[in-house]
């Protein structure tokens, strides 16, 4: 009897009775319907993981972000820290006498830091600090006499000039300029051409005095400005002359160059060299300009002697001669540094002017913003020159005993006496370290190595715990300098927007800010509120001071009037000036007021009020009290809706406040802790760039 089929036997028969084909096509639909399941699957747990994450995804972002810029920070404090292990293994020094020299070792790496900083710009620093030391010589030591002559002079001068530009109108330069240009075409001629030239100088001075009357304002700046462009355009005028002449072989100096410009002397039809071309690119040289004949090669036959080389006496007498050259100019050695400052002068002058915008060097502006900040800060903070003294003191003691051979002697007597110490401790080992302390020493050493090798293990967790450390220091630090700063503009924006308007009120009586009768009718409201005040407090006195001898009411009484007459007085003189001439009443006399009340209170205290009459009062007025007291109580049930929906929110702001707490609580700690692990888990690239690296196409990895 054959066993009962199960249902899964039925459906593979059923199956196997399909053809290829249809056999083909139904494992593909099964592939597709098992890949769709797969897909809504990882889909489904993706959309519930993300709604699981939900409030952890802006702080793993901003774990990621922030990781990302203090990586670089946590790498540098990492590998300073592994090189000093590495130097401490190369020391062979016990670990403990490492971190007792860590602190002398900081002293000296930052020393070193600064100092070779300002010995690299050592220029710069010294015409600085001889510019500040020359301005306060001047500042301080200057007789005053002496600015106020020279400040006689700068405006006499600028009164001269102011004159002048006056003075030179349209009519004025059209007569001089068709005067001369007539002069120029009659009476010119290559022998007085030199007087002409002079006198042009003066012609543009006209045109200049003209342009700076057209600007109007600030015109003798503007006149000062535009001479101060043609003494730059003469000066280099003048070294273009100079590099003229030496490129012919006349080589000149500043002064006869400066006379050659005043002359005016053409070198046009002379054959000029320009030994700077305009163009910067390099040419290209084909192998025709390569293939030159030999007989436009000059050689120069050499002849070896022992230690010289010379050159053939019938070839030397065929060179230019120098000598002559240098003998018709004394001053040879000026005019070879005037030609290197020329050439450097118009190499960086033509090389700022034909570099390519995309070539530019944009740190050295951001440099400079730094360095303008740390000036700024060294001059508003002069203490911090005073610390510095000492760390550039000692890099520039040190740098002076290397340059003299102090600390190699140094050194040297240094390990003669520890090879000396050594020697002789070896001898008389046992007698100094006995066997317990030797021991002990051993010990130490297996404890020292554990430790070291358990600290460099750590490395990465202190690095990064003090870069966040750092972080959160940084932050508040940010953010109480930020409040503070906003909080000293806004005030100072209030200051003078109060002196703006004041002063728009004081300068300008007649715009009518308020409208018309408004000062009178205040001044007559405060006015009325002052005397019904007077009768009422005077009234009020009496009434409570009845069975008081009238003597000492009267006194008492004047006393308050006093007081009150003193408190409205000090009240409406609060806003005149502080020089106002005449008698003034400040907050001072209605102080003094109120302290000889009290003194008065102090002498008579079981006389002063009449308790029965307190009595009476309080007894006729009580149905009034208590009518006012029903009226609020009214006001209250009326508005019981108002007052318990005011409950309400404030119990949901401080809920929703406690919420966000606790919210806020959770974000630091899921931020902080994502932060650690990214940057303790990094080694020398930040871990998630590291892991798109090794699952991209072109991981090198």
């Amino acid at each position: 009897m054959d066993a009962p089929r199960t249902p899964m036997d039925n459906l593979f028969n059923v199956l196997s009775g399909f053809s290829v084909g249809h056999e083909k096509a139904l494992k593909q639909g099964i592939y597709n319907a098992v890949a769709l399941f797969l897909l809504f699957s990882v889909c489904t747990a993706s959309y519930g993981l993300y709604l699981i994450l939900h409030p952890f995804v802006k702080p793993l972002v901003w774990a990621l972000l922030c990781g990302a810029v203090l990586f670089p920070f946590k790498l540098y404090i990492t590998n300073t820290v592994q090189s000093w292990f590495a130097g401490t293994e190369e020391s062979h020094e016990p670990l403990l006498m490492d971190l007792m020299m860590l602190p002398i070792r900081i002293t000296d790496r930052i020393s070193t830091s600064i100092g070779s900083f300002l010995h690299q710009r050592i220029n710069y620093v010294g015409a600085i600090l001889a510019s500040a030391l020359g301005v306060t010589m001047v500042y301080w030591y200057t007789p005053s006499f002496l600015f106020c002559l020279i400040w006689r002079l700068v405006q006499a001068i600028g009164t001269i000039l102011g004159m002048l530009i006056g003075a030179c109108n349209v009519y004025l330069v059209t007569a001089v300029v068709i005067g001369y240009v007539s002069v120029l075409y009659l009476h010119w001629s290559p022998q007085n051409s030199a007087s002409f030239n002079y006198i042009s100088i003066g012609i543009w001075l006209i045109f200049s005095l003209f342009f700076s009357r057209i600007l109007g304002v600030y015109e003798v700046v503007v006149f000062c400005v535009l001479q101060l462009l043609y003494i730059i355009g003469f000066i280099y005028e003048v070294f273009v002359i100079m590099e003229q002449r030496e490129a012919l072989g006349k080589s000149l100096n500043f002064a006869e160059a400066v006379q050659a410009a005043l002359i005016g002397e053409d070198t046009r039809n002379e054959e000029v060299i320009d030994v700077f071309p305009e163009s910067t690119s390099t040419p290209r040289i084909t192998a025709d300009d390569i293939k030159e004949p030999e007989s436009m090669l000059t050689r120069v036959p050499l002849k070896m002697s022992g230690k010289s080389l010379s050159l053939d006496a019938s070839h030397i007498s065929s060179l230019p001669s120098r000598k002559s050259r240098s003998s018709s100019f004394p001053n040879s050695r000026g005019i070879v540094r005037e030609r290197y400052f020329l050439r450097r002068l118009r190499t960086e002058l033509r090389l700022s002017i034909d570099a390519p915008e995309e070539e530019v060097d944009t740190d050295k502006y951001m440099y400079g913003a730094c360095y303008a900040c740390a000036g700024m800060l060294l001059w508003k903070h002069k203490w911090i020159l005073t610390i510095l003294i000492f760390p550039v003191g000692w890099y520039f003691l040190k740098q002076l005993g290397r340059k003299s051979g102090f600390w190699r002697y140094i050194q040297a007597q240094v390990i003669r006496l520890c090879e000396f110490i050594e020697a002789w401790a070896r001898e008389r080992q046992l007698a100094l370290v006995p066997t317990h302390v030797r021991g002990l020493y051993r010990m130490y050493t297996i404890i020292d190595k554990k430790l070291r090798e358990i600290l460099k293990r750590s490395v990465d967790a202190v690095a990064t715990i003090a870069v966040i450390l750092a972080l959160i220091v940084f932050t508040f630090s940010a953010t109480i300098f930020i409040s503070i700063q906003i909080y000293g503009e806004g005030l100072h924006l209030v200051q003078i927007t109060g002196e703006i308007l004041n002063a728009s009120l004081v300068n300008n009586p007649d715009i009518d800010w308020v409208p018309q009768q408004w000062e009178e009718s205040v001044n007559s409201v405060l006015d009325n509120a002052y005397t019904y005040g007077r009768s009422a407090i005077s009234d009020g006195v009496k009434g409570l001071m009845k069975d008081l001898e009238p003597s000492k009411a009267e006194a008492i009484e004047k006393k308050v009037l006093d007081l009150w007459d003193r408190l409205y007085q000090a009240w409406m003189m609060s806003s005149e000036p502080d020089d106002m001439i005449g008698p003034t009443v400040d907050s001072q006399a209605a102080l003094n007021a109120w302290e000889s009340i009290k003194e008065s209170f102090g002498k008579m205290p079981t006389q002063i009020f009449n308790m029965r009459g307190i009595q009476a009062f309080a007894k006729e007025n009580v149905g009034i009290l208590m009518s006012v007291l029903d009226s609020i109580w009214g006001i209250i049930k009326g508005n019981m809706s108002v007052i318990l929906s005011v409950i309400t929110e404030l119990a949901y702001v401080v809920v929703m406040g406690g919420s966000a707490v606790l919210n806020f609580a959770l974000s630091a700690v899921v931020f902080f802790t994502s932060l650690f692990y990214l940057l303790s888990s990094s080694g020398k690239t930040y871990k998630p760039i590291e892991l798109i690296a090794m699952f991209s196409p072109i991981s090198c990895y």
